[in-house]
């Protein structure tokens, strides 16, 4: 009876603390259900500490954005300080009256168009730079004219016009070359969805005729 007494009694004590965790929660607590709350709180700062890396490194990122975001203003400041003050000395540039020296500003123009080719137009910098470069070619353009209606046998002639017509064809490609590229990618793939549509199918039948064959 003893013993039965005993094992009928720790069922009660340990139903007893089932129901007192249900009802009281932490306070009344046993041992057991401590031992999962700090394997809850351990799982909670493991997560907590993650959340603040996250966080951190969200902000790292957020920085370098705004640093990047800086430095693009800035650069496209100067460049149109740039172009600002240079626009002002190709416009105010004369064309000479006498024949070497028009030769002699069309090589100076040559010579600054080289140093700043034309460029990609979807770039914000690109394009205040385009303004410059644009800006030197129509005063070559204005040049040569001069040259062509005052000096119309200069042998020079056939040199600057051809070196005119290069420099068109670069303007043109550099500055919308990303759309050519586009237009020719999407051509390619237009090209191959049509050969592929071209392409004779298997059919069920054909297939039964060549297992025959084999």
């Amino acid at each position: 009876m003893g013993f039965f007494s005993s094992l009928k009694g720790q069922l009660g004590r340990d139903t007893g603390r089932l129901i007192s965790n249900k009802v009281y929660g932490n306070r009344h607590a046993t041992k057991y259900q401590r031992v999962d709350n700090s394997k809850t709180i351990a799982k909670n700062l493991k997560l907590e500490k993650k959340y603040e890396l996250e966080l951190l490194e969200k902000e790292k990122n957020i920085e370098i954005d705004f640093l990047k975001q800086k430095e693009e203003i800035k650069n496209i400041q100067d460049k149109k300080t740039f172009v600002d003050q240079n626009l002002k000395k190709i416009i105010g540039m004369k064309v000479p009256n006498s024949k070497d020296g028009i030769i002699d500003n069309l090589h100076s123009l040559s010579v600054e168009i080289t140093s700043n080719k034309w460029k990609d137009s979807e770039d914000e910098i690109n394009k205040i730079s385009n303004v410059y470069t644009d800006a030197l070619f129509k005063k070559y353009e204005q040049h040569l004219v001069t040259l062509k209606s005052k000096f119309p046998s200069a042998v020079e002639i056939q040199y600057f016009e051809k070196q005119s017509k290069a420099f068109q064809k670069q303007a043109f490609f550099q500055k919308y070359k990303l759309i050519f590229i586009g237009i020719i990618l999407a051509i390619i793939a237009g090209v191959g969805m049509l050969l592929e549509d071209e392409q004779p199918k298997e059919t069920p039948i054909k297939d039964f005729f060549k297992s025959l064959n084999k």
